[in-house]
């Protein structure tokens, strides 16, 4: 039984790593894309924000590679560790008997003449030491194999090691480009620090007036519905969701109070890179009474995207963000997506692609 429980936690750590080696590569292909988009921009300002998104889809890739790193770190070490237990269960058993068997084998057979039995009782004993001893010879090396394997594992691991080390590197020096990239861009656009200024006391003003932030959502969807005129697009293009991570809650799922949720929740990494879902525009960014920092986006055409379970913001209100662009870091709860059309939760899912 054990060594299918042994197989059988294998290929989930398996299935584990294989999502964020896609995750790595889906960042990488999206980055690409964004630096063509962002060459092929007219308008500096789309090409500040779609150069900003393509850093932030690297960084991503850079923690889904760190993620499957120390995922693959963890498997070796703890398969490593496994076989060490079982090695020593099966070493001291093993020793007593060798270290008993051979006392009793190197006694003379001249001492039996002066024991009870006879020189024919010796020699049934000696037959059955010589088959014992095939024994323990095949269980011998049988453990010898084991511990080859052990160590090559332990050799793994700590190369595993190393390949964590170097991307934990390459996360930090894309996470310090992005840094220095968003200050550049904040010091280019000083000369918009007055409309900054007014969209942001706009969106305190909004929160000072609302009792909930279903309310304040609801208020930022109106406006943009009036913005867009009377007829509301259908869909939204280019959705995705905003952190790298396992999903934890879907949207409609029952919830222990016995509602439903109106978003899905992203189980993510502590200070994963949390990016927008789509294009938009900030309509606040900060903290919220009971929710810690939060991003309010408004995609336009009464589309608004609500962000929860931030640590910090990095995109503050008035910022024009492309998809994939720099909002915040992750808290360790996870990060809750609340897709709003016209002020009504939808579900997201559809509009992912």
């Amino acid at each position: 039984m054990r060594p299918i429980l042994a197989l059988a936690a294998l290929l989930l750590a398996t299935a584990a790593l294989a999502q964020p080696t896609q995750d790595a590569a889906t960042a990488l292909r999206r980055a690409a894309d964004l630096d063509r988009s962002a060459r092929a921009a007219r308008d500096e300002g789309a090409r500040a924000r779609l150069a900003a998104a393509a850093l932030a889809a690297r960084v991503q890739a850079a923690e889904a590679a760190a993620a499957s790193a120390e995922g693959r770190l963890a498997a070796l070490r703890a398969q490593a560790l496994d076989r060490r237990r079982r090695l020593a269960a099966r070493e001291q058993p093993l020793a007593a008997l060798v270290a008993g068997l051979h006392g009793f084998a190197s006694r003379p057979i001249a001492a039996a003449l002066f024991q009870p039995g006879s020189i024919r009782d010796a020699v049934r004993v000696r037959a059955v030491l010589d088959t014992v001893a095939a024994q323990i010879g095949r269980e011998t090396r049988a453990l010898r194999a084991e511990l080859a394997h052990t160590r090559a594992l332990e050799a793994e691991a700590a190369g595993a090691a190393v390949a964590f080390d170097r991307a934990r590197r390459a996360l930090q020096a894309q996470q310090q480009r992005l840094e220095q990239s968003q200050a550049v861009q904040r010091r280019r656009s000083a000369q918009f620090d007055a409309l900054a200024r007014a969209e942001q006391e706009r969106a305190a003003l909004l929160v000072g007036s609302r009792r909930s932030l279903r309310a304040l959502t609801a208020s930022i969807a109106a406006e943009s519905r009036r913005q867009s005129g009377a007829d509301l697009p259908e869909t939204i293009g280019g959705y995705r969701l905003p952190v790298l991570g396992r999903l934890a809650r879907s949207y409609g799922m029952r919830l222990p109070s016995g509602a439903r949720a109106s978003g899905v929740t992203v189980a993510a990494r502590p200070d994963a890179l949390v990016v927008a879902p789509a294009a938009g525009r900030v309509a606040f960014a900060g903290l919220y009474r009971g929710y810690g920092a939060i991003a309010i986006l408004d995609h336009g055409g009464g589309f608004v995207t609500l962000l929860t379970g931030l640590s910090a913001n990095l995109a503050r209100a008035g910022d024009t963000v492309a998809g994939g662009g720099p909002i915040g870091r992750a808290g360790p709860g996870g990060v809750t997506v609340e897709l709003r059309r016209d002020g009504r939760a939808v579900d997201p899912t559809p509009f992912i692609g």
